[in-house]
């Protein structure tokens, strides 16, 4: 395990104290990192609070990606990671803040060791050190936790990994156990959330000497962010990757996504309005058996019970998630998305347009992919090659060869022709 190498303090500007907010997941870190973000400046110069979001440090808002190359998993930091720590600790020496604040959900994730090293470094730079994790109730977080299961390309059949691997018990067991008691705080969500700034109830939490009275936050458009899908939406949404597997072999990722899938292919079903997620009756026992156990541990280990759901735990006992008319819209649905997406690249093509521009990026290591494990746009990045969009507009024999390459193309044939490519 790599620990981070200890460097001269006084060349660190030293902070009085650093605010680490570390999720839980699905607590709604993304919203407060989206309020931290747009308030950076009045963060500042009203709170005395640095909040680092430049670009190549955060993502939003969100740190979780810088500390965890910093901090590996791996025997040794990276170049990525020493780059980071070195534009962190720029950012440190110019500031004259005596606060700094960090949001990463990430490093509730963190192994002992990892963890450990993480707060070594900001003892490194700052007098005193909290940890802020934002618990919540464990129904609304499982459902919340299939939802994003449902949404990375999981399917309700096997989510209970998904929730056993980010319980609150197996994040909150290492934190306890890593971090002196006097570094954690544990805040309940719905006392956060209740507030129309709930950003600030976690700096009151971890600063109490802060005087918010008179702050006046920049406002988000919308209050919350990355809002749960509805019941239809994830009952459609699971039935496609189950009739169209979407992760292989490490997922998107590594470039390993399902033959007939692409990357965001149904993101339009997160806008889709409905009620709320009810989860199927065939998941009664492992949602209720995982709350139990998440309220058992956090009530007998820190004294605390989050606030229940407005609404008692129900299950849709009468749709079948399995049912024929559902698995025969989602062949539908997910055919049509991507012929759709075939249809527009010969268009493109075939009026010699930046073909480019219906591909998205599109990493070169998957040119040489097998061509049935590829979605849609992928292989059409193979068929096109490198450096053929720019062809295009100069050599006009190539483009009947690119034309008929599409519609021999494995997705097509996979689709049996279901749409006619040289009438679209």
């Amino acid at each position: 395990m790599w620990l981070y190498r200890q460097t001269d303090v006084d060349e660190l500007t030293m902070f009085t104290k650093a605010i680490v907010h570390i999720g839980l997941q699905k607590t709604g870190s993304t919203t407060l990192q989206a309020q931290a973000h747009a308030n950076q400046r009045h963060l500042s110069k009203q709170l005395g609070i640095h909040y680092p979001s430049r670009s190549s440090l955060s993502t939003r808002g969100n740190h979780s990606y810088s500390l965890a190359a910093m901090f590996p998993t791996r025997d040794s930091v990276t170049a990525e990671g020493e780059r980071f720590r070195r534009d962190y600790e720029d950012q440190f020496a110019q500031c004259a803040d005596p606060v700094v604040m960090l949001s990463a959900e990430g490093v509730a994730g963190f192994g002992a060791e990892r963890l450990r090293s993480f707060r070594s470094w900001l003892s490194s730079v700052a007098s005193e050190v909290v940890f802020v994790a934002v618990v919540r109730g464990p129904y609304d977080r499982a459902l919340s936790g299939i939802l994003q299961h449902v949404k990375q390309g999981g399917t309700f059949d096997n989510c209970s990994q998904y929730l056993y691997s980010r319980s609150a018990r197996s994040q909150l067991e290492i934190l306890r156990k890593t971090l002196p008691s006097d570094q954690l705080v544990l805040l309940d969500f719905a006392s956060v959330f209740s507030s129309d700034w709930p950003l600030g109830v976690l700096i009151r939490a971890a600063l109490p000497s802060a005087s918010m009275d008179a702050f006046n936050p920049v406002t988000l458009h919308k209050t919350t962010l990355n809002s749960s899908l509805s019941n239809q939406s994830a009952y459609l949404w699971n039935a496609v990757n189950t009739e169209r597997r979407y992760v292989l072999n490490g997922g998107p990722r590594n470039g390993d996504i399902g033959p007939l899938r692409f990357r965001y292919d149904l993101s339009h079903l997160e806008s889709h309005t409905g009620k709320a997620f009810n989860p199927p009756g065939c998941l009664v026992e492992t949602i209720m058996s995982h709350v139990e156990n998440e309220l058992q541990y956090l009530e007998e280990t820190f004294s605390l019970v989050p606030e229940p759901s407005s609404r008692p735990p129900m299950f849709e006992h009468d749709l079948d998630p399995a049912a024929p008319l559902l698995r025969r819209r989602a062949r539908s649905l997910s055919d049509t998305t991507n012929m759709k997406k075939l249809r527009r690249l010969k268009q493109l093509v075939a009026g010699r347009c930046a073909a480019s521009s219906v591909l998205g990026v599109v990493s070169r290591r998957h040119r040489n992919h097998t061509p049935s494990h590829l979605p849609a746009a992928i292989e059409m990045a193979r068929i096109l090659g490198r450096g053929t969009t720019s062809r295009l507009q100069r050599e006009p024999a190539i483009v009947e060869t690119v034309l008929e390459e599409i519609a021999r193309s494995s997705v097509a044939i996979q689709y049996q022709n279901a749409v006619d490519l040289h009438e679209g």
